[in-house]
């Protein structure tokens, strides 16, 4: 994206992501109507309760929470497992209630378009209040690398994010509607090893927003971060831990709902929302730092912290010194443990819990966590790694050998790298 030209008119525009400075808080308030509906797909996940509950605590009094889950009759709702997540999903309806939302529940694929179009006309001939706003945070994940990817790998990630949000699109293209929100991903701003079908989805979501805003219609996408406690990124602790090392926090739900307050009160078409330490990704993968995409990002870093490649060079530079000093017979083990290191950053462990004999796939190493390996090794090096040797190694048994140099530098794609790190 970051090299992608637009010509209109006599003017020039390039893609950049900048901070949002302009979007100061707006005076007015947010209206929600008494006499209306508001929409939220994925209602009964966690994040989409979440906002369940943000809209009622708001003022709204009437839900749709739309998704495929097919709760019990309420009849039986009292001889549910309270271990289960359908218990938590009625115990959040009954808080829904209790504070005195009216909810009404449907069980409809967003993907698909009879369903859809049945359940809107049916809505309409019922009577209910119209619907005035929709909240589209129904989404899946399935992490393949590029290689891995297929048809059916992007079908599944792809139905609820793309034919869900042109399906509500079209079939509400004529309802007056005061908000139209589509939950990005902040993945199709930046990129995300093993998630191109995701990236591409919600690209989808932020190129539909601008879209309907350009035809006049009421739009905003929202290219989130992980949320904390609630969302995909919750229920995946290892996602979480190789966010963090790329510096990229996650949004408590109280926090993030404030934003979307502020967002739905504004005038954009398209946000980006991530806590996030530019630094720190720059320095985990340092081919961020040249991307024009994120250039002027780039250049804040540099000016506020002093992120400078010929400081990289020098640590390198030093690195590759203390090891020509380093005896023969000792090279092994110093290689190994700075190997080590960089493998149980992937991993989550601390170098003194590793078990260095270990397969790396044994160790929890896939074909993501490879690349992420990859990128360590070569910001810590300055070694280029063959990703292929790598990801066969890492996925067919690959060994951490901590008796032969070369063995170790082939695990690490490298198997030059003692004699290149010698004669440097």
């Amino acid at each position: 994206m970051g090299g992608q030209i637009a010509f209109r008119g006599d003017h020039i525009y390039v893609a950049r992501i900048t901070r949002a400075r302009h979007l100061a808080r707006p005076a007015s308030s947010l209206r929600w109507r008494p006499d209306a509906s508001y929409l939220v797909t994925g209602g009964l996940g966690g994040l989409g309760l979440e906002v369940a509950r943000w809209m009622v605590a708001q003022g709204a009094r009437r839900l749709v929470l739309l998704g495929r889950t097919q709760l019990p009759a309420r009849s039986a709702w009292s001889e549910i497992d309270p271990a289960s997540r359908v218990y938590k999903q009625i115990a959040a309806i009954r808080e829904l209630e209790a504070l005195g939302a009216s909810v009404h529940l449907a069980s409809v694929d967003v993907a698909d378009e009879a369903q859809v179009a049945a359940f809107l006309d049916g809505f309409r001939r019922e009577g209910w209040p119209a619907i005035r706003g929709v909240v589209h945070a129904a989404g899946v994940l399935q992490d393949q690398t590029i290689l891995e990817l297929d048809a059916r790998g992007l079908d599944a990630v792809f139905r609820a994010k793309v034919l869900g949000a042109w399906l509500l699109h079209r079939l509400l293209g004529g309802a007056p509607l005061d908000f139209f929100v589509l939950f990005s991903s902040a993945a199709s701003l930046l990129g995300s090893a093993g998630q191109a079908n995701y990236a591409a989805a919600n690209g989808f979501l932020d190129a539909l927003a601008h879209h309907r805003r350009a035809s006049g219609q009421p739009a905003l996408a929202i290219n989130w971060g992980p949320w904390a406690e609630v969302g995909m990124a919750a229920e995946d602790a290892r996602r979480g831990q190789r966010l963090a090392v790329r510096g990229i926090g996650s949004i408590p739900p109280e926090q993030g709902l404030e934003v979307l307050e502020w967002l739905l009160r504004g005038n954009a078409s398209q946000v980006g929302v991530l806590p996030i330490q530019w630094a720190q990704l720059f320095q985990v993968l340092p081919q961020t730092r040249t991307s024009p995409l994120l250039s002027s990002l780039a250049r804040e870093v540099q000016e506020s912290e002093v992120v400078d490649d010929d400081e990289v060079a020098v640590r390198r530079r030093a690195l590759r010194e203390s090891l020509r000093a380093v005896a023969p017979a000792e090279l092994s083990a110093r290689l190994e443990s700075l190997i080590a290191e960089q493998v149980a950053g992937v991993v989550g462990l601390t170098a003194s819990r590793l078990d260095i004999h270990a397969p790396l796939n044994t160790l929890g190493i896939d074909s993501l966590l490879a690349v992420e390996l990859k990128n360590r090794v070569e910001n810590e090096l300055g070694v280029v790694i063959p990703a292929v040797k790598l990801l066969e190694l890492c996925t067919h048994d690959g060994m951490l050998p901590s008796d032969v140099t070369a063995e170790v530098c082939q695990v690490i794609g490298c198997g030059d790298a003692v004699e290149e790190l010698r004669e440097a």
